[in-house]
């Protein structure tokens, strides 16, 4: 069995973070997000390369991205604040940020009417020092993803 943990931590690997299917889909695991990680290691003052990252992602129908994102010597609510800063473009300038409870989850909701109909809404929170992040069209979707997350 492969461990559960990342070597001399109690912190969950990032593979095993990220469901492999949710509602009987099989989730891709490849890349998403490039531009959104970029941006969170600029505001984080660190480079790509320091960022851990995972990805689960069904681009379907019903388009979901999921993210666990871990920063060396930062803890999940600093991920957190700085993904808020910078899930959407620059060139979004109506994004809100709020303090909700989906699926049971407290999490940050960052919404931003002009572009939630091309890049959707962003669920995130903290989990075990690392950012989570769900990006959904449908709050139904973000709210099945949720309930399956750590």
């Amino acid at each position: 069995m492969p461990p559960v943990s990342s070597p001399g931590t109690a912190e969950p690997l990032l593979a095993t973070m990220l469901p492999i299917e949710l509602g009987g889909v099989e989730l891709h695991t490849f890349a998403v997000g490039e531009d959104t990680i970029g941006r969170l290691a600029s505001n984080l003052g660190i480079s790509v390369e320091e960022l851990e990252a995972r990805f689960a992602s069904d681009h379907g129908a019903r388009f979901l991205q999921m993210y666990a994102v871990r920063a060396p010597s930062l803890g999940g609510p600093e991920l957190v604040e700085a993904w808020t800063a910078v899930a959407y473009p620059p060139d979004v300038t109506d994004a809100t940020i709020s303090e909700e409870s989906v699926a049971g989850r407290p999490v940050t909701v960052v919404n931003a009417p002009s572009a939630a109909s091309r890049l959707g809404t962003y669920y995130v929170y903290d989990s075990h020092d690392t950012l989570i992040v769900v990006q959904a069209f449908d709050p139904q979707v973000a709210a099945e993803a949720l309930a399956v997350l750590p």
